[in-house]
């Protein structure tokens, strides 16, 4: 006994047809509504009233996390680096060890207290250590400070690259 399936439950089943070739089923405007409702692009997309860009401007890069950098950087000079910096998600801000430190980092005979910034932030961030409250400690106990200032250095091939400019704050 041969069942028919196209019966077995009382649905009549019509064949797909197939596309007219060089001819697209959608008209005009559903193709314009398709574009707009693109699942695989982003909504915002080029509009300049949503992202706030004037034509012709560059969108912001996010900027780069100088964090990392330097734990690897410490990593590779044979420290044992770990991030200290917590953030409050309350206030929206970061909190330093000691309101001066970001990386803590450690190898036989030596304890380093690290602060991360931009190169062009390397006085502010000496500044703010100076004024820090237990600076003086810090110094005293035999702990070392630096202060890791990144440059972005762009070569004339349009490469660029990372680099460390390395500042040692001896006393107070």
């Amino acid at each position: 006994m041969s069942i028919d399936w196209n019966n077995i439950f009382d649905v009549p089943v019509t064949p797909v047809q197939p596309h007219p070739v060089g001819q697209n089923s959608l008209g005009r405007k559903e193709r314009q509504r398709k574009k707009l409702f693109d699942p695989y692009k982003s909504f915002i997309g080029d509009d300049p009233e949503r992202t706030g860009l004037v034509r012709g401007e560059k969108p912001k890069v996010k900027p780069a996390n100088l964090s990392n950098k330097s734990l690897k950087l410490l990593e590779q000079e044979g420290y044992a680096a770990q991030s200290v910096e917590s953030y409050n998600y309350y206030s929206g801000q970061k909190k330093d060890l000691f309101n001066f430190i970001d990386i803590l980092a450690v190898r036989p005979g030596e304890v380093l207290g690290l602060q991360v910034c931009a190169y062009a932030s390397i006085s502010a961030r000496r500044k703010k250590a100076l004024a820090a409250k237990h600076f003086k400690a810090w110094l005293s106990s035999g702990a070392r400070f630096v202060i890791h200032g990144w440059k972005r250095i762009t070569t004339p091939g349009g490469a660029t690259r990372w680099e460390c400019v390395t500042e040692e704050v001896v006393r107070c």
